[in-house]
């Protein structure tokens, strides 16, 4: 009897261990399906991560939009005293700072019809002789004029206009004066124009909303 007892604990023991082993599970399963679980371990794909770290996925960079276009300078006038008060008024809303200023303009006064300098008194008069060789007599020597263009030029006209002297002109080519041209003289005025740098498309709308309250004026580019 005791040697029965010994073979069958034997023998239970045994097959303890085969099914432990795995040895028997083609025919009892134990649950642990070890060839499953290796199928499912792909080492190349692992990422170690220190202490302290967590695995993100890779986010694409966001394109950065580049900076809108800057208006280096944008001119508004003439306004005479009374109404640039009141445009500039207006204009502080924007808050402009040092980008806004202001400057006084000149006016073109008159305009000359003359030939340019003939580099001394001799060359002046030598050309004064070819007008009156031409029948022209209204004339005369500019001697003390500061402009290097026009000392010891010859003047054949002042006109309050431009279109005066147009006619002139042309009535000098038509005489043979082919080297007479025309020219402006400025006086200063009491009008003033405003400059606005470095606008955005934004501001440059707000100023041609505000530039809109005064028609008269005129909005345009300068250096």
């Amino acid at each position: 009897m005791l040697k029965f007892i010994f073979w069958l604990l034997l023998l239970t023991n045994g097959a303890l261990l085969a099914l432990n082993l795995g040895a028997l599970d083609a025919v009892v399963p134990n649950g642990r399906e070890p060839q499953r679980l290796k199928g499912q371990i792909h080492p190349e794909q692992l990422i170690l991560l220190s202490a302290g770290e967590k695995a993100v996925a890779p986010v694409a960079a966001a394109p950065v939009p580049a900076p809108p276009a800057l208006i280096a300078c944008t001119e508004i006038g003439n306004f005479p005293l009374a109404e640039a008060g009141r445009f500039e008024t207006q204009l502080a809303a924007l808050a402009l700072g040092e980008r806004q200023s202001r400057r006084n303009v000149d006016a073109i006064a008159s305009y000359i019809v003359y030939i340019p300098s003939q580099g001394d008194q001799a060359g002046a008069q030598k050309k004064v002789a070819e007008l009156r060789g031409r029948g022209i007599s209204n004339f005369f020597i500019m001697q003390d004029n500061a402009n290097p263009d026009l000392r010891w030029g010859i003047s054949l006209g002042v006109f309050r206009t431009e279109a005066a002297a147009r006619r002139q002109l042309a009535a000098l080519k038509q005489q043979g004066v082919q080297s007479a041209r025309i020219g402006s003289r400025s006086a200063a005025t009491s009008n003033v124009a405003f400059q606005v740098r470095d606008l955005d498309p934004a501001g440059l709308a707000a100023l041609e909303r505000i530039a809109a309250d005064f028609p008269q004026q005129q909005l345009r580019r300068c250096e």
